[in-house]
């Protein structure tokens, strides 16, 4: 996503870490999930929250 929804963030993002948003759904214009991805700089998953 382009547009994370930051007011509905778990929390801060780990440190050092590149994080992405996606929705649950592919619909639009209704309220979904969305999943955040966190990864370090060697490529490895540090964080997933929903």
């Amino acid at each position: 996503m382009r547009d994370a929804p930051v007011e509905r963030a778990p929390g801060p993002s780990p440190r050092d870490s590149d994080c992405r948003c996606y929705r649950a759904s592919g619909e639009l214009l209704v309220p979904v999930d969305h999943f955040r991805i966190c990864f370090d700089d060697s490529g490895r998953l540090v964080a997933q929250d929903v």
